[in-house]
């Protein structure tokens, strides 16, 4: 087992590489060139509609996407979270039809492929709908008031206390 102490480093020192990258990145990439490759990542989904799930391009693709929204939002930003909890395959059960078990389960796993393709495209339209509105790419990343913005970081402080003192309603949350 790792120590605490340790994992909290690794933590930490992620974070610390994570924010060089990204400063990095802010410097010598514009906005128009960060919308440009986000526009270049959408416009390959309808290619990879034709693949599978975890196929090689998928995967190039999906970890373009994110090392891109890493770089330019953070890795607590709701778009890089986002992304990255997006499964690729189905979840939960489902009723067979039929003895063709094998060609049910591959329909059913391309159709939770592309359903997920569908809501990667919606999560990069919206990261580009953010990027469209900002002036620069300073301040993109939500890093400068930790994970959601200033606001709900105190909210969460607040929280915290409230458990600490012991209110056994706010500890359920």
């Amino acid at each position: 087992k790792v120590p605490r102490d340790h994992r909290l480093h690794v933590r930490l020192r992620a974070a610390e590489v994570s924010a060089a990258s990204r400063g990095r990145a802010e410097m010598n990439r514009t906005r128009e060139q960060a919308l440009s490759e986000l526009d270049g990542l959408i416009n390959k989904i309808p290619a990879l509609h034709r693949g599978h799930a975890f196929d090689a391009e998928h995967v190039r693709w999906r970890q373009a996407v994110v090392a891109f929204l890493e770089e330019i939002f953070g890795p607590e930003s709701n778009h890089f979270v986002s992304f990255v909890h997006l499964r690729w395959q189905p979840q939960g059960s489902f009723i067979v039809h039929g003895f063709d078990v094998e060609e049910q389960m591959e329909a059913h796993k391309q159709k939770a492929y592309l359903d997920q393709l569908d809501t990667a495209k919606g999560l990069l339209l919206a990261a580009r709908d953010e990027l469209a509105r900002r002036e620069s790419l300073r301040g993109v990343s939500r890093q400068e008031h930790g994970p959601r913005g200033k606001y709900d970081c105190e909210r969460n402080q607040s929280r915290r206390a409230e458990v600490e003192k012991g209110d056994p309603r706010r500890s359920r949350r």
